[in-house]
This record gives C-alpha cells, sequence and structure tokens, in this order.
C-alpha cells in the first residue's frame, strides 16, 4: 500500500529506462504499464491511462497489432477507461445527491501471480525460453 514511495521508484525506472533503451523500447512500454498500475491503485485513471496509452503505442509499433502483449495492453486501456467512468458517474451523484448518493466500491484488476512473474523477469534480464 505505499503507492507513492512505489510511484517514486517506477517513475525513476521510467527515466532510466528512457535514457538507455531509447523512448520506444519494450522496456520503457513495460516501465510505462506499471507505473500505470500504480496510478489505477490511487485511482489516479487519467494519469494511468496515459501511460498505459503510451506502452500501448510502444508495443503495437514494435510488436504490431496482433501480439500478445499489445492486445493485453488494449485490454487494460478498456478497463481502465471503464473504470474512469464509473468513478465520474459516482463523483456525478455525490455532486447531485450529496452524502445520500449510494457509492459503489471501485474495482481494481489485480495482476495474476503468472503476469507479475513475468514482469519481474523482464525487469531483471531473465528471459525463459519454451520448449516444445
Amino acid at each position: 500500500m505505499e503507492y507513492d514511495l512505489s510511484l517514486r521508484f517506477l517513475e525513476n525506472a521510467l527515466a532510466v529506462s528512457t535514457k538507455y533503451h531509447g523512448p520506444k523500447s519494450l522496456k520503457v512500454a513495460l516501465s510505462h504499464h506499471l507505473v500505470a498500475r500504480v496510478y489505477e491503485s490511487k485511482a489516479e485513471f487519467r494519469s494511468a491511462l496515459q501511460h498505459e496509452k503510451d506502452g500501448y503505442t510502444i508495443y503495437k509499433t514494435q510488436l504490431g497489432e496482433d501480439h500478445e502483449k499489445t492486445k493485453e495492453s488494449s485490454e487494460y486501456l478498456k478497463c481502465l477507461t471503464q473504470q474512469a467512468v464509473a468513478l465520474q458517474r459516482t463523483m456525478n451523484e455525490i455532486y447531485r445527491n450529496g452524502s445520500s448518493a449510494n457509492i459503489p466500491p471501485l474495482k481494481f484488476t489485480a495482476p495474476s501471480m503468472a503476469s507479475v512473474l513475468e514482469q519481474l523477469n523482464v525487469i531483471n534480464g531473465i528471459l525463459f525460453i519454451p520448449l516444445r
């Protein structure tokens, strides 16, 4: 739950990745995604959407529209957009009805353990090659 501390470290990692790997590298795309996750956790959807859009653009350019990473990023953008709309509707209801407004809890998308492990492996430079 240390969102601000996490954000500080991840934004620094994004800056370092951009400097050493270039602004269009896959490591930068992953950094944008991780920063977006923290902003989502803070319910700062505008910032989350911007970072995920940046990551999506890199994935689409580097890997193409049909790649798994590009599709995952596109799905996450849709999810973030839905959450932002739901939050705005709730805020509008609060403004209209005051404290008697019915406020549904925000739904956050928890990454799967496989996704977390994959991201950690990519960040640490560990690549697994499936043998089939």
